[in-house]
């Protein structure tokens, strides 16, 4: 019974059965290396086998562990990591696990060694026959192996001198394919080692001077002394020289700001392309000028093949967060145009225009001033078309002439009608599409601005780009007649026909850009403009904005998308009462006053027809109604909201 008891209190005392088996991980900071705890670099040093006290605070005991593994990075002088643990047991069988499959790995290699071991002992004790010569003969300095007694005919050499040992199948003066030299190097085709134990292991790898390096744990690859690649355990880096350009690898964080998993770290979940400061692009290309390259900062650049049908394919959903700008746009099959002008832009033509000339035109100033030409520029280009084609596309020259099109293209080939003269151009700028469409012939005409049918005169020394930005409506007009038409006969009245584009055109904006702020069974009460004050009858005041009346408490909804830059109460608001203002993508800033109830918090996104309050008569009102306005700040200056709804006022 006294036996047992020492046995029992051995299993406590010794063996420690009533404390738990715990293994802990710690990331290490080497403070030694530290200018602030440096004084303390001889305090405690750890090895393998030692032993830690530490305290289990969630069960309250104290702990013996042993340091049983550590994590050293070579290239960086520290220490990653170290393992502390009780529970021996467990590690010397996953220890001895790894032990058993690296000394597998190692029998495959030494099967490998063993037949080249024998190899080379058949060889060594095969051979027979042989010459050996000490010289000189009087004082002997090396020593010569040959295949024939004669030094002058022996082609087979080993050769053994205080330069090295070498092997010549030339003779006794080399070349010598493999050898070891005084200086500590070895030459040879093939090496077949055991293990070889290196600093550094450098090959050559191909006829371009590039060298490939193993060296402190990395795998680096040098063009001449460049260093162009490195492999390391983070992933494979690209330099030139000392600088690094990227880096592919499984480990980083989510860097592309505003996803939802922007700074979480996701290493070993993901592969990652990092470009360094010295880096401007990452690209695929097929060596013919069509790929992808992707730029520092998140441009996406791209030009595919006009022979490959298909083009650029996404499958699935897209979802785009911010403007998408297109020159071209189809949707089921049917293109879709769009049309900007001054106040933002898109929508249709405004409800003044009528005829089929000024929706023409309309369309033309729509699509040039969308790829920033000037509206006195464009005003030039639409009072020359006037003349060449009364601004119709498909239109031949009259009393059968070559010319047409907008701007009546003639061939410089005799025999070639003007409408196969537009297509052989069409198909040579790389232009899809039908021929006779604006939208088709305005691309023709930027294309041939820059490929040689605009050309500077000296009375007009505008390059294509100067003449996009002219801001003179008469030197526009002739510049364009002189540079890119180039009459024989000068036409002085486009002139006219320019300025009343430009009249008729400038300070219109598309037809009803905006959704309706209220829904159906509105009545308008007050448009935009001058009035007599409701407030103070008798005196004229200007009116900023549109009122619309219907019942108490009706929705209110958003125009456009856009944010929520004001969500003001009556106090705040200066006569507007409950009051919301949103900026939308146009630049423009849209009012919703005198609410009943506001539905939404300043900074909030929201869509277009979204609910964003209620109708009501809060501030300086005399009745239920909406005030909405159209303005380009917080506080205007305000512009007549009526077009932007697709409103005519009566």
């Amino acid at each position: 019974m006294e036996d047992l008891k020492k046995w029992g209190q051995s299993l406590f005392d010794k063996d420690k059965i009533h404390l738990p088996k715990v293994t802990h991980e710690l990331s290490i900071i080497d403070l030694a290396g530290t200018d602030e705890y440096k004084e303390f670099i001889r305090l405690v040093e750890l090895q393998l086998g030692d032993t830690v006290h530490c305290q289990l605070q969630e069960i309250d005991i104290e702990v013996e562990e042993r340091l049983i593994e550590y994590t050293w990075l070579p290239r960086t002088g520290n220490y990653k990591s170290l393992v502390l643990g009780n529970d021996l047991e467990m590690y010397s069988n996953t220890f001895n696990n790894t032990v058993d499959s690296v000394r597998k790995e190692l029998k495959l290699q030494s099967e490998v060694l063993s037949e080249k071991i024998l190899s080379a002992s058949n060889l060594i004790t095969g051979t027979v026959g042989g010459y050996v010569r000490f010289r000189p003969k009087n004082k002997p300095s090396e020593i010569l192996i040959m295949d024939t007694d004669n030094v002058n005919t022996a082609k087979e050499v080993w050769r053994w001198n205080l330069g090295g040992l070498g092997h010549s199948s030339n003779g006794v003066d080399g070349p010598f394919n493999a050898a070891m030299t005084a200086d500590g190097q070895i030459v040879a085709d093939v090496i077949t080692a055991g293990t070889f134990n290196a600093e550094m292991l450098r090959v050559g790898f191909n006829g371009i001077g590039d060298t490939l390096q193993l060296v402190n744990n990395a795998l680096v690859i040098y063009n001449a002394k460049n260093k162009i690649m490195e492999l390391t355990k983070t992933g494979l880096e690209f330099w030139n020289d000392d600088i690094q350009l990227a880096r592919i690898g499984t480990a980083g964080k989510v860097a592309i700001a505003g996803t939802a998993d922007f700074g979480k770290d996701k290493t070993g979940k993901g592969a990652f392309i990092s470009l360094d400061t010295a880096a401007e692009l990452f690209q695929i290309d097929d060596g013919k000028g069509y790929g992808i390259g992707i730029y520092k900062g998140g441009q996406i650049n791209s030009a595919v093949d006009p022979d490959n049908p298909a083009g650029w394919v996404h499958m699935g959903n897209m979802g785009i967060d911010g403007t998408l700008n297109v020159n071209k746009l189809f949707v089921n099959g049917k293109e879709v145009t769009g049309g900007g002008s001054g106040g933002g832009g898109g929508g249709g033509t405004p409800p003044s225009l009528t005829t089929e000339q000024e929706k023409n035109a309309w369309a033309i100033w729509s699509y040039l001033k969308d790829r920033d030409w000037s509206e006195q520029a464009v005003a030039g280009v639409l009072g020359n078309m006037e003349q060449e084609s009364y601004i119709i596309p498909d239109t031949e020259e009259g009393s059968g002439g070559p010319g047409y099109g907008l701007v009546q293209w003639t061939s410089p080939n005799a025999g070639e009608t003007g409408r196969a003269y537009v297509q052989r151009k069409l198909k040579e700028a790389g232009i899809s599409g039908d021929y006779r469409t604006i939208n088709v012939q305005l691309q023709l005409l930027e294309w041939d601005m820059l490929n040689g049918q605009y050309i500077q005169t000296s009375d007009y020394p505008y390059s294509p780009t100067q003449f996009k930005k002219l801001t003179d409506i008469t030197t526009a007009t002739v510049a364009f007649e002189r540079n890119f038409e180039r009459p024989a006969v000068t036409h002085p009245e486009r002139i006219p026909m320019a300025k009343a584009w430009y009249e008729k055109l400038h300070g219109l904006v598309a037809a009803g850009k905006y959704g309706m702020p209220v829904p159906a069974g509105y009545q308008i009460t007050s448009w935009f403009g001058d009035r007599d004050d409701p407030m103070n009858p008798g005196n004229l005041e200007t009116h900023k904005g549109m009122d619309f009346a219907d019942s108490l408490g009706t929705a209110i909804f958003a125009v456009e998308d856009g944010e929520v830059i004001a969500s003001l109460p009556t106090a705040e608001s200066g006569g507007f009462g409950e009051y919301v203002v949103i900026k939308h993508a146009d630049g423009n800033f849209t009012g919703y006053g005198h609410l009943n109830a506001r539905s939404v918090s300043t900074g909030a996104k929201v869509s277009k027809g979204s609910q964003i309050g209620n109708m009501g008569t809060t501030g300086n009102s005399t009745g239920v109604h909406l005030h909405f306005s159209v303005g380009t700040a917080l506080w205007g200056p305000y512009q007549d909201p009526a077009p932007f709804l697709g409103l005519i006022r009566p």
